[in-house]
């Protein structure tokens, strides 16, 4: 697995894929298909955090997973630039890093709150 952290570019609006919400009415989910997760998947068509995340005055780091096609790379990039000073970072990873790629997803956080910390530690010296 690979991974990059990026500082922050210009970004699209959050948006939601045209095919989102598609299915026929009535119909029944796959087998397998774990209760409440329909419910989940729904959720993002009623919940609209857009005019919250500029509201976020902490140090943020959002990890794109760059194999996931729930939560694509486009909506991960769109969360970060709309979040003031956000960091980004790309692992090479479905939905679930903490399960495919637990030691590089736990590097980027590491590394991001070392350098949290380390202007911390500067600001308090001062």
């Amino acid at each position: 697995m690979r991974s990059r952290v990026q500082g922050r570019s210009p970004g699209r609006g959050l948006g939601r894929s045209p095919s989102f919400g598609k299915g026929r009415v009535g119909e029944q989910p796959a087998a397998g298909v774990k209760p409440g997760a329909i419910d989940q998947v729904e959720l993002v068509g009623r919940v609209d955090v857009r005019e919250d995340l500029g509201r976020i005055r902490v140090p943020t780091l959002v990890i794109s997973t760059t194999l996931d096609t729930m939560a694509t790379p486009y909506h991960h990039r769109q969360v970060a630039d709309a979040i003031p000073g956000a960091r980004f970072a790309e692992l090479e990873s479905g939905h679930l890093p903490f399960v495919e790629a637990p030691d590089e997803w736990l590097g980027l956080i590491r590394t991001f709150l070392d350098a949290q910390y380390a202007q911390y530690a500067q600001y308090a010296q001062a």
